[in-house]
């Protein structure tokens, strides 16, 4: 079986039995020319009814195939059905493809339920892609199972950019989380701690505190790969930091320090210890060292930043996040303890409130509540939610923000962030997983040329790689700490996109 976009147009009974078969095939020609322009080949054929294949990739170019002020005369006389799914071919050349599976057969129901002129497409093929589309909206076939799909705009189907631009989530204020803001007061010298289950803000608490403070100076400490590289996490806040030019101006063998780290080469403890204590250098002991999934970050790194901190002239503060239920790591025990912090899931106004925040302040506050009442409290798999609503239609977005397309909104669903996660993986495109394949077996955060390097190897199909970073970023998968340099959002991203790697080829890709 083959995977394809498969468009189908379908003349009215009422047409087919009052059109002549010179005029049928007329037109046939006329859309066989034009299917050629857009890269797709003819797949099959009955009384009144002609379908096309594209590749999986090409629903710009399907919609496109089937819309459009010209082609008025020449599809408006068909209802016309597009679906992604499989099919198996039984012969293929340049000008025909002939074949039959799912997609045909799905393709065929919509495109005849549609009406002559309209245009469906069904509604997890819109989810897989990342084409922004104006709907007019929805059908549903009445066959087992139904087929659903979405009522394109015939005219001008593809959104204006600047409403591309709005289809994705806003950047939103910390939500529901002051007062645990407020007791995170940390005295110099001291270890403050944040406990949250994966997802439920920590990371977010984080940057919070660096915002507060952002006129001291600040080291913030993530993951590297797998644990394997010792100073890994050290060494990639220093040249993270030297790329968005943010090094402060250090002695001559603190720099020295600094050059052999950022070059793999490492550093006595005693001297990466000086380092630390200078970078984070402040006359009132406001230096702030932050450290992300600290479970996660290589035993090196923690052992001497203990040391920088228990023989600190110049004493800074360190917080560091952890899971609900993990112990402090044997490196940081020493360290005096500073506030304490449970995160617990958002209450329901305040997980309201987030998802007015993400979306623009467009919905109505029962609207929200409803939206909110799918993730449980978790920002994280609320955020995942949102996004794949987005994606798939449930939510339109446009200037003013993103409102409910169905009302009252779907019947909530509590999701966890990992299966939210893994939903959304299903759906995307085979060279849009394998990047994101590329970047988990490299720890979630690699240079450009790395993932290009992998993707070569293991990928089994030509990548794109630069419009797919462009798809992942603008569809919540990825972000840029610098230029060049992209990093997964989560790690509960990196744990899922991981598992999905098939065991297959799951090795060849870690040994890559």
């Amino acid at each position: 079986m083959t995977e394809r976009i498969v468009v189908c147009l379908s003349e009215p009974p009422a047409l087919i039995a009052s059109a002549s078969s010179d005029s049928f095939i007329a037109r046939a020609r006329d859309l066989m020319l034009r299917a050629k322009a857009f890269g797709a080949t003819l797949c099959a054929w009955s009384v009144g009814s002609l379908a096309f294949s594209f590749q999986v990739d090409d629903l710009e170019e399907a919609v496109g195939f089937v819309t459009g002020p010209d082609t008025r005369s020449l599809a408006r006389p068909f209802g016309v059905g597009i679906v992604r799914g499989t099919l198996e071919l039984l012969t293929s050349d340049a000008e025909i493809e002939l074949g039959w599976g799912p997609a045909l057969r799905q393709a065929l129901d919509l495109a005849q339920l549609a009406k002559p002129g309209e245009v469906l497409l069904e509604r997890e093929t819109l989810a897989t892609h990342h084409v922004r589309l104006v709907t007019r909206g929805s059908r549903t076939t009445s066959g087992t199972p139904p087929v659903r799909a979405y009522a394109i705009d015939v005219e001008s189907p593809l959104r204006a950019q600047a409403d591309q631009d709005a289809d994705r989530l806003k950047e939103p204020s910390l939500q529901g989380r002051d007062g645990v803001l407020a007791t995170l007061q940390i005295p110099a010298g001291t270890l403050a701690t944040i406990r949250a289950a994966p997802g439920c803000g920590a990371t977010r608490l984080l940057r919070a505190v660096a915002e507060r403070d952002k006129r001291a100076p600040c080291l913030w400490l993530l993951p590297v790969g797998h644990r394997m590289e010792p100073l890994g996490s050290l060494r990639r806040a220093f040249t993270r930091a030297a790329a968005l030019g943010v090094t402060p101006r250090l002695p001559d063998a603190c720099d020295q320090t600094l050059r052999k780290i950022a070059e793999g080469l490492g550093a006595p403890p005693a001297a990466v210890a000086e380092l630390i204590e200078r970078w984070l250098a402040h006359p009132a002991g406001k230096g702030l060292l932050l450290i992300d999934d600290v479970h996660d970050v290589d035993n090196a790194t923690l052992e001497v930043v203990a040391t920088a901190l228990l023989g600190a002239e110049s004493p800074f503060r360190v917080v560091a996040r952890l899971d609900r239920d993990s112990p402090l790591p044997a490196e940081l025990a020493p360290l005096p303890p500073g506030p304490e912090v449970d995160l617990a899931p958002l209450a329901d106004g305040d997980a309201a409130k987030l998802v007015l925040a993400w979306t623009g302040n467009a919905m109505t506050a029962a609207e929200a509540a409803t939206w909110a009442s799918h993730a449980g409290g978790n920002p994280l798999a609320l955020g995942e939610v949102l996004t794949e609503a987005l994606a798939t239609g449930a939510l339109v977005a446009g200037r003013e923000g993103a409102r409910p397309r169905s009302i009252p909104p779907p019947a909530p669903s509590v999701s966890s962030p990992e299966i939210a996660i893994a939903k959304r993986l299903r759906f995307l495109t085979p060279g849009t997983r394998a990047t994101l394949f590329a970047l988990a077996v490299l720890g979630g955060d690699a240079p450009t040329q790395h993932i290009a390097r992998v993707l070569e190897l293991c990928a089994d199909i030509p990548v794109d790689l630069e419009l797919e970073q462009e798809r992942l970023s603008k569809n919540g998968w990825l972000r840029s700490p610098q230029p060049g340099w992209p990093s997964l959002l989560s790690r509960t991203q990196l744990r899922v996109i991981g598992h999905a790697i098939p065991e297959t080829n799951r090795a060849a890709w870690h040994r890559a």
